[in-house]
């Protein structure tokens, strides 16, 4: 545009206007220049230079970027206002109708080139709202907490409405997740849901406030059904009650059904017949039948060691083919690091002599505490090998600490 060239813009619409003054914050850039409503300009203006202004520093375009507020934008937009208050940027559309919103997108397809994307609130208390129907529904605060449904946060994440979710957490760091439900039907907490359910299926953890002291943690399903039925509970005091919603006051664990669990036990025998003189000696039981108990068995001391403390049972039974007159006496004992704890036994019979054993109970610390069986017999005897039920048999079980 020649005229542009020659003449300023205030003196273009002036000469081509007349005596009318020109407003400039009464006229946009779009395909035409307008004052007053008038159409002055129309299609595209070449304006030599490295920048121009509009209104002074309302509105600059200089060296391709364009500043609102500032003479000097550092960024391809730059808005700034100078005051404290009142809204930078605004984006609307002309009805309801319209798509709206704030979108950042970039031109490179690169997986990670263009995919930072800052909202900065720099201020030492600045925070970041997300709002809905003029009220705040998502906050990030000064310090990093984030709030749901709280605009005062005092966790990584607080979840939750009123002064509860305001609250300070006793686990610094923690998620929050807070309820001003006042029973179990309406209790808010984490539900989880597959997007291939329907809306009577799925689990659900809540912590609802009974009313004096009583918070217990819910854990609760449903399938097929609009309520919901209780799976486990953690009472104030920490008992647990599985199958029950009444866990037993007397009991850490309270469970209303059967109990399917592994089996700890621990079974040996003798591969071979064994030669008893009469004496007391340690037996060779050399062999396991099956151990599952958490601890090794050494098949060349013949002992077993536990490695975890608690309270085991231990029995000892057999048979032996040798004959007494029916008063030669044997006896079993169940040594503890090499001591015997008990004594039990009774007289060979006049035939082949099914041995009565013994049962105890003893404790093991579950790292040097180890266990063996002793024999004595008043005459020299043999005791049946093998793992069937003629064969001597040693048997552990682990019943708790």
């Amino acid at each position: 545009m020649r005229l542009i060239k020659i003449f300023s813009i205030p003196a273009l619409f002036a000469s081509l206007l007349g005596a009318q003054a020109l407003k400039a914050a009464e006229f946009e850039v779009l395909d035409k220049f307008s004052v007053d409503g008038y159409s002055v300009l129309r299609g595209s203006a070449d304006i030599p230079g490295g920048s121009f202004a509009v209104g002074g520093s309302t509105f600059v375009v200089k060296a391709g970027n364009v500043g609102i507020g500032t003479v000097n934008p550092s960024a391809k937009i730059d808005i700034r206002n100078l005051s404290a208050a009142g809204i930078y940027a605004y984006f609307g559309a002309s009805s309801d109708g319209g798509a709206r919103g704030l979108q950042f997108t970039s031109g490179d397809n690169g997986e990670y080139l263009g995919a930072i994307h800052k909202l900065d609130a720099t201020s030492a208390y600045g925070i970041i709202d997300l709002a809905t129907g003029g009220a705040a529904r998502l906050r990030i605060d000064s310090t990093g907490n984030v709030g749901i449904g709280t605009t005062t946060p005092q966790a990584l994440l607080a979840i939750g409405a009123g002064s509860v979710a305001s609250s300070n957490p006793t686990y610094s760091g923690s998620m929050l997740i807070a309820s001003q439900m006042f029973s179990l039907l309406q209790a808010g907490g984490i539900e989880f849901r597959s997007v291939n359910w329907a809306s009577g299926y799925g689990h659900r953890i809540s912590s609802p406030d009974l009313g004096s002291g009583n918070t217990p943690l819910v854990f609760e399903r449903r399938t097929n059904n609009v309520n919901w039925a209780e799976s486990l509970r953690i009472d104030s005091a920490g008992n647990v009650g599985i199958g029950t919603a009444a866990p037993a006051a007397t009991a850490k664990l309270h469970v209303a059904g059967d109990i399917i669990g592994s089996a700890q036990v621990f079974r040996a025998y003798l591969t071979v017949s064994f030669s008893k003189g009469a004496s007391w000696e340690k037996l060779p039981f050399n062999a396991t039948a099956y151990n599952t108990l958490k601890g090794t068995f050494d098949t060349g001391l013949n002992r077993f060691t536990a490695s975890r403390a608690g309270y085991y049972q231990v029995s000892i039974t057999g048979f032996s083919s040798t004959a007494g007159s029916g008063s030669e006496r044997y006896g079993f004992s169940v040594a503890k690091n090499g001591t015997p704890e008990t004594i039990a036994g009774g007289n060979y019979s006049a035939a082949d002599t099914p041995l009565g054993g013994l049962t105890m109970i003893l404790y093991l610390n579950g790292s040097t505490d180890y266990v063996e069986i002793q024999m004595y017999s008043a005459i020299s005897a043999i005791l049946n090998g093998g793992a069937g039920q003629y064969g001597m048999a040693w048997f552990m079980s682990y019943l708790g600490s």
